[in-house]
């Protein structure tokens, strides 16, 4: 059966602090739709990083600070990103950096963003072996194809110009070369950084008279602690150890368990399984297959999320572990609930007979 290409997708592209998505921050996005060799459909946002620009970035993206400061953050634009890119496969040159800024991002949102992509640099230094350079902006040179470089949005319209030529040129006879691929990323999840930390953090600055380029109560844990680590050098000869540790991180596992309650997280990752254990486990009223997450998702508002413990993908889920101020509950099966009204009945009707009961009494009393 012959391949077919590809000809639904978003090409993406992004702009960013640096190179490495596990520190550096997303700065401006821009997508495409296409369908059939069109773009139907266009996504195009600055993004606030929360972080003065080095003066590498303003020189490459023509993108500085005033262009940011009135710009959502991340948490604001990642879900309608997502929303946009749909089930479409993503193109790009070099998808792969853009993905893992995406995935790092939804990860930290507790977001699903698994896709298959095609990678326009990857198909050029096949298919053009002797060409010199294979940058974006080289490859559009020689096609002829309009490109402004160092800018999202543009970037994404010369990546799928690039990659429509690329298959007009060269797809019969290369056909496994324009397949889709999945593409992997590795994301860990970070917790934002706590009350405690920035008080810590602010009382160093203060102390020590230092000013920083980021606004900290939008760092993450791990950016608190290098944040620590890189401003004590000037006063600590030996490099300093640092180590922050989530302080007060607590969880409540509720309903049909043994021992329901709250928490204390001593180690700062517990999962589900290990959850459930420290409340005494699921007595045998509890629903495995209707277990409710409660979480305060990023906007504030808390979120009821229902979760299966009797499938095996549950590790998989971007659930599986916990966050500070989470709530488990495990909803009681039909027995139960049955068994409860039952109980509930009966104990009205005890309660009707002992009031009758002492009335009855009373009376005598007075009678005699």
């Amino acid at each position: 059966m012959e391949k077919k290409m590809t000809e639904e997708y978003t090409a993406l592209d992004l702009e960013t602090t640096g190179l490495n998505p596990k520190k550096d921050k997303i700065i401006e996005i821009g997508a495409v739709k296409v369908r059939e060799g069109r773009i139907m459909d266009s996504f195009q946002c600055f993004v606030n990083p929360w972080r003065k620009l080095g003066e590498e970035t303003r020189l490459l993206t023509g993108i500085d600070d005033g262009m940011l400061q009135d710009a959502p953050g991340i948490e604001e634009v990642l879900e309608p990103l997502i929303d946009f890119i749909g089930e479409d496969v993503l193109v790009g040159h070099r998808i792969l950096f853009d993905y893992s800024f995406v995935k790092k991002a939804a990860v930290n949102r507790s977001l699903v963003f698994e896709k298959e992509g095609v990678d326009t640099l990857k198909l050029a230094r096949k298919l053009l072996p002797d060409l010199e350079s294979r940058k974006l902006g080289d490859l559009c040179n020689y096609y002829g194809i309009a490109h402004r470089a160092h800018r999202a949005l543009a970037d994404a319209e010369a990546s799928s110009g690039l990659y429509q030529k690329l298959a007009e040129l060269f797809y019969k006879g290369n056909e496994e070369a324009f397949m889709p691929r999945k593409l992997l990323f590795e994301a860990k999840k970070e917790m934002p950084v706590t009350k405690r930390q920035k008080e810590r953090l602010y009382k160093l600055l203060d102390r020590h008279r230092i000013t920083i380029e980021y606004q900290v109560d939008k760092l993450t844990k791990s950016e608190a602690e290098n944040l620590i680590r890189e401003k004590l050098k000037t006063y600590i000869t030996e490099a300093p150890i640092v180590n922050v540790r989530m302080a007060n991180y607590k969880i409540s596992v509720m309903g049909e368990v043994t021992k329901p309650g709250t928490f204390v997280i001593t180690n700062e990752k517990v999962n589900l399984f290990e959850a459930l254990a420290m409340a005494g486990d699921m007595t045998i009223y509890g629903q495995r297959d209707n277990v409710k997450l409660i979480r305060e998702n990023a906007q504030g508002h808390r979120e009821i999320i229902p979760l299966n413990m009797n499938d095996a993908s549950i590790v998989l889920s971007p659930y599986y572990y916990l966050q500070q101020n989470d709530v488990i509950y495990v909803t009681p099966n039909k027995t139960k609930a049955k068994n409860a009204g039952i109980s509930n009945s009966t104990t009205i009707w005890f309660s009707i007979v002992g009031t009758l009961v002492s009335l009855a009494s009373l009376i005598v009393t007075i009678s005699r």
